[in-house]
C-alpha cells in the first residue's frame, strides 16, 4: 500500500505486522483502503472488500465523478454495491477476485471490462 507505516512485533516464531495507511486513505475492508483522485478510485491492500447497501458506499458522494477504478492483486471479494458509479468506464478485475457482490456494478455504463480467465 502506498505510504504504509508498518509496526512489526516478533515474539518467538510469531510475527504480527500492522500497516497504517498514509493520510487521505480510508478503510473499505479489513485490509483494504481507498482514495479518489482525478476521477480514478484506487483501492489498495488485500482481502475482501466490505459489503455495502445502496447509497452507503464511502465514495457515494463522488460517484458521478468516478470514471475508472484501480483494483489490487490480492483483492478477493468486491462488495455489494461497491461500484455504483454512473460514469464508470473502465474496470480490470484482478485474478485474485473470487466473488463479486450483489449489484456491485449497478447502474454503470462500463465501456471496458477485463475479467481474469476462469
Amino acid at each position: 500500500m502506498p505510504g504504509d507505516y508498518t509496526f512489526t512485533w516478533t515474539f518467538s516464531t510469531n510475527t504480527l505486522t500492522v500497516a497504517y495507511p498514509e493520510a487521505g486513505w480510508q478503510q473499505c475492508g479489513d485490509s483494504l483502503y481507498w482514495s479518489l483522485a482525478d476521477g480514478t478510485l484506487t483501492i489498495t491492500g488485500s482481502g475482501a472488500m466490505y459489503d455495502y447497501k445502496y447509497g452507503e458506499i464511502p465514495w457515494y458522494s463522488e460517484n458521478t465523478s468516478i470514471s475508472a477504478i484501480s483494483l489490487p492483486q490480492g483483492l478477493t471479494h468486491i462488495g455489494d454495491y461497491a461500484f455504483y458509479c454512473a460514469n464508470l468506464e473502465t474496470v480490470v478485475i484482478p485474478s485474485t477476485v473470487k466473488s463479486i457482490g450483489a449489484c456491485a456494478f449497478n447502474d454503470t455504463f462500463i465501456e471496458s471490462l477485463t475479467l481474469p480467465a476462469g
